[in-house]
């Protein structure tokens, strides 16, 4: 799994630079977000929900209880 730093050691600029690049394009020069993003396609890379998550201590998962699963109405609803 390609990691954030090494989209930057790809680049040859900082995770910082990396992380606004895809937060807030507009706050880094046209040259160095094209190159990162260039990295970012040539490495094929994807954000890390798990990591994302874990920093951020919100999951945008949903907990449903139900009484009795083998109820025939509620699998269905």
């Amino acid at each position: 799994m390609v990691k954030m730093r090494d989209v930057a050691a790809y680049a040859n600029v900082s995770t910082a630079t990396v992380s606004r690049v895809i937060r807030d394009p507009k706050t880094v020069k046209e040259v160095t977000r094209l190159k990162v993003l260039d990295a970012i396609e040539s490495l094929n890379y994807q954000p890390n929900m798990v990591a994302r998550q874990f920093r951020t201590n919100k999951t945008k998962n949903i907990i449903v209880v139900v009484p009795d699963i083998t109820n025939q109405f509620f699998p269905k609803c």
